[in-house]
């Protein structure tokens, strides 16, 4: 009798869940640890997320995705489904709204949307001084490094120092102040603020613990 009624349970169980993943199935992204969006192959998708309400920084991005021949699905959020669609990425609103694998980036700057589409086309989608940049970021082997951009007066460096040694992660530094070929880097990538924290071309920004992780997971290669 006791399996008859855990088997009743089971399937009453499957047919919420069925019923469930039909009335919104970005709940079981979250579920499941799925987050982000892929191709079938595994390889990250590309996702611009418009509407005729942004006026000319969504048709800037378009032309900039456009001119380097990279596929993206544009989705319009003037409807119930492409709204629906941009809540299973963005965690915040506003537009315009690009989202890499598991990357999202809000607004259109041409240089931030270049560091994330990496993930999803290489080498190909950066300019020659970008290149030389990025470089520096990347072991021998191509695997992923952490770098960090800052000065000797930085506060925030010397925490983040201190804490990637603490956590055993190695990392690169540079003292733009000190370092020419560093600054002119630092200048490339137009950065502001100190510390500059990346991984590989995946910009972290200031000290943030938990994104430097997962990217040591995430990040590509140097192709």
């Amino acid at each position: 009798m006791d399996l008859i009624n855990n088997m009743k349970k089971l399937i009453i169980g499957l047919v919420a869940l069925g019923a469930l993943y039909q009335y919104d199935s970005s709940l079981f992204d979250f579920m499941l640890g799925d987050n982000g969006a892929f191709n079938s192959d595994g390889s990250p998708k590309v996702i611009l997320f418009v509407s005729g309400d942004c006026g000319r920084y969504c048709t800037e991005a378009i032309t900039h995705i456009k001119k380097k021949n990279i596929e993206a699905e544009i989705i319009d959020v003037n409807n119930e489904a492409g709204k629906k669609e941009l809540k299973r990425y963005a965690k915040r609103n506003g537009l315009l709204v690009l989202v890499v694998g598991k990357q999202v980036q809000y607004g259109f700057q041409g240089k931030r949307f270049d560091e994330l589409l990496y993930d999803a086309v290489g080498k190909s989608v950066l300019g020659r001084r970008e290149k030389n940049a990025f470089k520096y970021h990347f072991n021998e082997d191509g695997t992923a490094k952490v770098v960090m951009y800052g000065t000797s007066w930085c506060g925030y460096c010397t925490k983040a120092r201190e804490r990637l040694t603490e956590i055993g992660i190695e990392h690169t530094e540079w003292d733009v102040e000190k370092d020419k070929k560093a600054n002119n880097r630092y200048q490339v990538l137009q950065a502001s603020g100190y510390p500059l924290i990346y991984v590989g071309t995946r910009r972290i920004g200031t000290y943030d613990e938990d994104k430097i992780i997962a990217s040591l997971k995430e990040s590509s290669t140097w192709l």
